[in-house]
């Protein structure tokens, strides 16, 4: 992913997005899938060892397509499959992260919102990092709180909200104290119990 200063709109994180998988398929998966086809030509035991590399590329390939959009098949319509990403979160980041909803999340609905927490969440780690998150979708309206490592203001906070409310045509509200940031986003207005203003 780019730094903070690269990644000032969802079209920056998607672009940002593309590049990083784009360099992995031909950088490591190819030449994985190369070597997985040299040992094909060997002994048993090269053939296992094909089996191996072929299977790790695949977790690889799986891992880049839920990062990009994870999502599962309800019916005919597409969910946000979200429990695993905010695992995967974990993993990568090393901080827990607690994840709550209360309904389904049609990926055609929720997928500004979701890329708006991926843009939020890389702007936080690369400000500094957190040790924890909770994330909390109630209806359309997103929530997420950010424990803070340094706990500093971030100042130029502004600018990423409002780069985000022209790119998705949504509303969206940022509290700060030392050592917190809460987000709140949703279409549209936000109701009066969950606005939010920087302290």
């Amino acid at each position: 992913m780019g730094s903070i200063y690269s990644l000032k709109s969802l079209t920056d994180l998607y672009e940002s997005m593309m590049m990083e998988v784009s360099y992995d398929l031909h950088e490591n998966c190819t030449h994985l899938l190369m070597s997985a086809l040299h040992y094909l030509d060997g002994t048993e035991k090269d053939i296992e060892e094909s089996k191996k590399i072929i299977s790790y590329t695949i977790n690889v390939m799986k891992a880049h397509s839920k990062e990009v959009c994870p999502y599962f098949a309800n019916g005919e319509t597409l969910q946000l499959s979200l429990a695993p990403y905010m695992r995967g979160v974990e993993r990568r980041y090393g901080v827990p992260v607690f994840f709550t909803s209360d309904g389904s999340l049609p990926l055609e609905d929720e997928l500004p919102s979701f890329r708006y927490f991926q843009l939020v969440l890389q702007w936080v780690m690369d400000q500094g990092g957190c040790n924890q998150i909770v994330v909390d979708i109630a209806g359309d309206t997103w929530k997420v709180v950010f424990s803070l490592d340094n706990g500093n203001i971030y100042d130029n906070e502004k600018g990423l909200r409002d780069g985000l409310k022209n790119d998705t045509n949504m509303k969206v509200n940022i509290f700060q104290r030392p050592g917190l940031m809460e987000c709140y986003w949703k279409k549209g207005e936000i109701d009066d119990d969950t606005s939010c203003h920087r302290g």
